[in-house]
């Protein structure tokens, strides 16, 4: 019955294919991917997150700008944060909000 499979998987590509392809699945889950494999393409997500990495970039800095604000507001004192907290809202909401969209 095993010389039946082997002559099967010679003779069809459609099943060499296939077999190629669980060779390279059982390859990655040696390396350490494990069940990953099925649920997320590796290579595509590389792909996608050096395609987002401008973006992710660029709302961190826009976010840090209010933090390190609120990080020399805070050395000043307690009214002073309460101050530039407030003023940095007010600015978010009123004016980056309008031109960011």
């Amino acid at each position: 019955m095993l010389g039946n499979k082997v002559q099967i998987l010679q003779s069809s590509s459609v099943l060499e294919v296939n077999c190629h392809e669980e060779q390279q699945n059982d390859m990655r889950t040696k390396m350490g991917h494990g069940c990953w494999n099925k649920v997320l393409d590796f290579d595509e997500a590389k792909i996608q997150i050096l395609y987002a990495l401008p973006i992710i970039l660029n709302s961190l800095f826009y976010y840090l700008i209010t933090l390190v604000s609120a990080m020399f507001a805070g050395r000043l004192g307690e009214l002073q944060l309460a101050g530039a907290s407030l003023a940095n809202s007010w600015n978010f909401i009123s004016g980056l909000a309008v031109v960011a969209g």
